[in-house]
């Protein structure tokens, strides 16, 4: 046993030689050489294949889709400006931020104190021009009283003219929707006695119940297929799914074969069925027509008969009034009353339009005024979204984006009983896209909500923001969900081209080169072999292969850097295609 003395000394010299240069430099060169060494043997003997891992993707039948995303913000399906009729001030405001009002419901009104004083001095004004009328009325001569009872009789004729116009038309319609109304009957008759020779005729009702009998056992045979859990059973099929399969197959063969004898019965038991039935129509079709000019000559009719009878009434109040007046005192003072009552009329609607109600049934979403402000009557005007009467968005060139339209009014009423959703897209992703595609809808406020919409329009003209051109396009939810709330932000994805029930690979499996593309095929007894494929659609994730690989086989994916072999690891892509880590190589 070494005595404690000694092996102190033993760790002070050792330290020592620790703090010596040259050993230091000496075990910086050990530790080079052992690195260089590792370093050449994976270059000059590399793991075997046994000892490699491979990913692997299992290439099977699927969906391919092409995305892109965008994010907006959740708005009302309408939004309106409103405001007085009339500017002044504030008396009243009976609502605030954030109530539901329905149509009609009073919102403010505007103090009348002036309104209603404008409205008196109208009224006053129209009593004296009225007056004034009065006093102009004086007779007329004998020649202008003949003039005027010429003009009656004339209207008379005209009016006579267009009664006895009308009548002529009236019957000669009437003479032929009588006829119409004949042939239809006649041909519908026709039509029911093919109807009445096919439900007669024992093949052809023989046929239709065998057909309906077959297409039962057909149902049956699938049934027994699906019950079997054949429709997820791999091709090619056997056992018990290839007897239901073949069941099926012979099944549907028969139903085909009783269908296809039917228009033979039927054209043997009643040839003309399809010709009655066409001239049926036909007849239907020109009766419609002529009760359809009927009605409308009827309308042109009666339209001549009152403009006659106005004409008429005219030429009559003319020699009753100007018979016992002069005209052209008369015609100012007529002017001066029509005059006096516009301006009750004008100062009556001022009136009116100082008390606003609501337009429609919404939520109040801004409020630009208090009681004892003045206010203006604009409304303000709202810029409405692609295809929507819901508000645009506004943007800068600064990024920022809000809300836009009749924000300068005094009030703005906004739907709360239907959303859409606004988003910008780059102007790539916008070429991309088309109405009525499929979209997904997220909301960063309503974690776990996703909501299917479809696109409803994208805008014809770029819009700018944080100078990055964008186009704005509008979407339609396809459920509503009660928490939305205006103003949330939205992500959309929209599924802008697709191809379903295709063979799909994941796309890191594929080499291109050349124009060829490959994958890596991984045989059942391990070894691997490079195969040329055909491929369709490319899809975010994978895609679409027209040849060269089969479903249930399985492709080789590049190495994830840092893993270790023994390590394993799920792949699945779009197409739902799976996979792992296999260890070994062939044979492995």
């Amino acid at each position: 046993m070494v005595p404690a003395n000694r092996r102190l000394e033993v760790m002070r010299g050792s330290r020592g030689w620790l703090r010596s240069p040259r050993a230091w430099v000496a075990v910086l060169v050990a530790g080079a050489v052992v690195l260089s060494g590792l370093i050449a043997r994976d270059m000059f003997f590399p793991p075997t294949a046994s000892n490699a891992a491979s990913r692997t993707y299992t290439v099977q039948q699927g969906t391919v889709r092409i995305q892109v995303s965008g994010t907006g913000n959740v708005v009302p399906s309408t939004q309106v400006g409103v405001a007085p009729k009339t500017a002044g001030t504030l008396s009243e405001v009976d609502v605030h931020v954030g109530d539901h009002v329905l149509a009609g419901q009073l919102l403010a009104k505007i103090d009348t104190t002036t309104l209603q004083t404008a409205l008196d001095q109208a009224s006053a004004n129209l009593q004296t021009a009225q007056a004034n009328l009065q006093t102009a009325q004086t007779p007329l001569t004998a020649d202008q009283v003949t003039q005027l009872q010429h003009a009656v009789e004339n209207a008379q004729t005209s009016y006579n003219d267009a009664v006895t116009s009308a009548s002529a038309t009236n019957a000669a319609d009437a003479a032929a929707v009588s006829a119409d109304n004949a042939a239809l009957a006649a041909a519908n008759l026709a039509f029911a006695n093919d109807q009445a020779a096919l439900a007669a005729n024992v093949q052809y009702q023989t046929d239709k119940r065998q057909l309906v009998f077959d297409q039962g056992q057909l149902t049956i045979a699938q049934g027994q297929f699906n019950a079997d859990g054949c429709a997820t059973a791999p091709l090619p099929f056997t056992g018990t799914c290839l007897t239901d399969f073949n069941a099926v197959k012979a099944a549907q063969a028969t139903v085909n074969a009783d269908a296809a004898r039917l228009p033979l019965d039927q054209a043997a038991a009643a040839p003309t069925n399809a010709t009655d039935q066409a001239a049926a129509s036909t007849a239907s079709a020109k009766l419609t027509a002529d009760q359809a000019k009927q009605s409308a000559d009827g309308v042109a009719g009666q339209k001549a008969i009152n403009a006659a009878s106005s004409q008429l009434t005219s030429a009559r109040d003319q020699l009753n009034v100007q018979s016992t007046s002069k005209p052209n005192q008369v015609a100012s003072a007529q002017a001066a009353v029509a005059t006096a009552q516009a301006a009750v009329s004008a100062a009556q609607n001022n009136l009116d339009g100082a008390t606003l109600r609501a337009p429609a049934n919404g939520v109040i979403s801004a409020i630009n005024g208090q009681v004892g402000e003045a206010i203006s009557a604009t409304t303000g005007i709202t810029s409405e979204a692609p295809g929507t009467s819901a508000p645009q968005p506004s943007s800068s060139s600064t990024g920022s984006s809000s809300g836009s339209g009749a924000s300068s009014a005094f009030m703005v009423l906004s739907s709360d009983s239907a959303y859409e959703v606004i988003a910008p897209f780059a102007e790539t992703d916008a070429a991309k896209l088309a109405a009525n595609q499929t979209a997904s809808m997220t909301f960063d406020a309503l974690t776990g909500l996703n909501v299917p919409a479809h696109l409803l329009a994208l805008a014809a003209t770029a819009s700018t923001i944080s100078s990055v051109v964008n186009y704005y396009a509008t979407f339609t939810l396809d459920r509503i969900d009660a928490r939305l709330k205006s103003g949330m932000t939205a992500n959309a994805t929209v599924t802008v081209q697709q191809q379903t029930g295709v063979t799909v690979v994941s796309n890191q499996a594929l080499h291109r080169a050349g124009g060829l593309t490959t994958v890596t095929l991984l045989k059942s007894d391990g070894s691997q072999r490079t195969v040329p494929v055909q491929t369709g659609l490319v899809g975010d994730t994978t895609t679409e292969v027209v040849s060269g690989l089969s479903p249930g086989e399985k492709v080789v994916l590049p190495a994830l850097s840092g893993a270790s072999s023994g390590t394993t690891r799920g792949i699945r892509g779009t197409g739902g295609g799976g996979g792992g880590i296999i260890a070994g190589g062939p044979g492995g």
